[in-house]
Order: structure tokens, then sequence, then C-alpha cells
């Protein structure tokens, strides 16, 4: 097959000088990627989209993936989602909606947990601000925030009363207290909640308020709000979302939280399937 008038997008990964060579095309009439592993083509103009994913090659055909080990041995085919767990590991929805890790022989795992260490600290320019707030009763946050200027530091400190006829609950760390320089607050792996929010509570309903804007993020509307560090539970009327990935409408008979990067949900009707990070769901057959 005639591959020399292709439109060459050329990737050439060397982790070390043993490592395969691995070249990936996109074809200037059809739009589709070919691969090669080391001069051999493994795939010609197949994939609408393909690329490297740490020990993994990925190719995407319509909403399906093929993977294949960076020696071009294809280990898995047809899966509808995955997510690069570390550079060693996949989670991935199979053809049949089943999910479990694999690694890059293709075999299922069970990976470490990743620890994710601090950001260093927001030195652009000399210039942070750190800000601590600690809840010291059911309507009073006590703020110190501490600004640090080239050659001059001072604090100052703020008292934040919870909005009428509510208590103060817990902040975004699930703790009364919570300390972040500004701009680079960690929650987890996937991400984090603001953590100038406020989880409220008033009559057996709750919300979420902004101590910084001090305005309503979520209203009072909720019967539960569990916090899960990088997101949020609502439940309402008896069905549940997670904010901010999926919504503010709850709309799940079921919810369980994620797994990694895909949780498991049961709809009002009886249908059930997994939910992705980004609110994508992929039902069983």
């Amino acid at each position: 097959m005639r591959i020399l008038s292709l439109f060459t997008i050329f990737f050439s990964f060397y982790l070390y000088s043993q490592q395969p060579k691995v070249e990936i095309d996109q074809s200037i009439n059809s739009k589709k990627y070919s691969l090669r592993v080391n001069g051999k083509s493994i795939a010609i103009e197949k994939y609408d989209s393909l690329q490297v994913e740490g020990s993994f090659i990925t190719g995407k055909t319509g909403t399906l993936w093929d993977i294949y080990n960076l020696s071009g041995k294809i280990i898995k085919s047809s899966i509808k989602s995955y997510y690069p767990y570390s550079s060693n590991t996949l989670q991935i929805i199979d053809a049949i909606n089943k999910m479990y890790f694999i690694n890059k022989a293709g075999e299922k795992t069970t990976p470490k947990a990743i620890i994710q260490n601090p950001l260093r600290s927001n030195d652009e320019l000399g210039n942070n601000t750190h800000t601590s707030y600690k809840i010291i009763n059911d309507h009073l946050i006590k703020e110190v925030s501490t600004y640090d200027k080239i050659d001059t530091t001072y604090s100052l400190k703020f008292d934040k009363m919870s909005p009428e006829k509510t208590i103060f609950q817990k902040l975004m760390n699930n703790k009364k207290g919570i300390s972040f320089e500004r701009g680079w607050y960690v929650g987890d792996l996937w991400g984090n909640l603001d953590p100038d929010f406020v989880i409220l509570k008033s009559d057996k309903k709750y919300g979420v308020w902004s101590l910084l804007n001090e305005k309503y993020i979520l209203p009072l509307e909720f019967d539960k709000i569990q916090n899960f560090t990088s997101y949020l539970y609502l439940e309402k009327n008896g069905v549940s979302t997670f904010y901010p990935n999926i919504g503010t409408e709850p709309k799940y008979k079921k919810l369980e939280p994620y797994a990694g990067a895909f949780a498991r949900f049961e709809t009002p009707n009886g249908k059930k399937g997994w939910v992705d990070r980004k609110g994508k769901e992929y039902f069983d057959q």
C-alpha cells in the first residue's frame, strides 16, 4: 500500500535506547491514522485518533478503542473507554461494560495507590497569599490571610458569619479547618473543590457557600451533601448527582463513589452503567 504520499504527523518515543520506535501518521486524504512500530506497519489508515499513553498505544474508531503495547501487540480491542491511571496501568470499561485495570501485558491488575505530592510554593514575582479558615462554632468562621510581598509580610484577620438561618458544617477538606496557598490548593489525584467553599445546613436542607465571594454556589435545597474532596455527592427527592462532574440536577436512583475514573450508577427506570469524571455514561447491554 502507498503511504509515502501521506501527510505525516510523526511522533517518535525513545524512553531508553532499546525502547521501540513508535510512529503515528495521518493520511491527508482519509484523515485516518496509521501505526508503525520499529518500521513495521501495524495498522494502516484505520483509526480516527491514535496516541501513546505511557506504556500503551490507544487507537479510536468511532466510539470504541483498541489498546496496543509499545511493541505493537494488540492487548485489548473494542473497549468503550479508558483512563491512564499511571504510565503502566490503564483503567478500562471493556466491550461488555466491565470495569477493571490492566497492565501493559493486558492482564487484570490491582494498581498501587498514587501518592500525590504537594505542589511547590507559588513564588512567582515573590508574591504569595496564604489563607486559613477555622469553623469556631455553627455561625462563625475565623479567616487569616497572610500576604508575602517583596520585602514585606502582613496578615489580615476576618470574621465570617453564616448566612441567615444557616449553620456551618464542613470545609472542602472534610474538616473544621483548612489552610492553603491560593491558587495551589491540592485536593486529590482527580482535582479539587474550591477551598473557599463551605457546606451549609438549614432546617434539614444543605447547600454550598463561597466564603471568598459571600454567595451561594449551591442553593439550600438538597437533602444530603457528602464531600469526596474533589467532588460533592448531592441528593434530592431520592435521586443523586455528583458536582461538578455530572451537574447540579440529581438524576440517579443509585450512585456509588468514583472508583478511579468511573462510578457505578442506576437510573430511576432501572438502567445501569458507569459514568466517568466528565459525566459521560456507559450503559450495560
